[in-house]
């Protein structure tokens, strides 16, 4: 995949630049690499905490992958109940 190699390089000489590091992710979701996709919007969200693009696609992922949601810690699982 070109993409993939030419984000790659440019990562080689800037690892944490996050458009770079989005387009990894993406590449990586589509492989359905679910835990290295994980991995580097965590990387991204260490670095800027408040990006939403990457604060969005990472809910996204626990929310359909729960089991990976368990390992890396996080406390809310699904939707919460609503009282009646």
């Amino acid at each position: 995949m070109a993409a993939a190699v030419s984000v790659e390089q440019i990562l080689k000489s800037d690892p944490a630049y996050v458009p770079a590091l989005m387009a990894l992710a993406a590449i990586d979701e589509q492989k359905r690499n679910v835990g290295t996709a994980t991995e580097t919007y965590e990387k991204i969200l260490g670095h800027y905490p408040d990006f939403s693009p990457a604060q969005k696609r990472l809910a996204i992922l626990y929310a359909s992958n729960p089991a990976t949601a368990r390992k890396r810690g996080c406390r809310h699982q699904g939707a919460p109940s609503i009282p009646r």
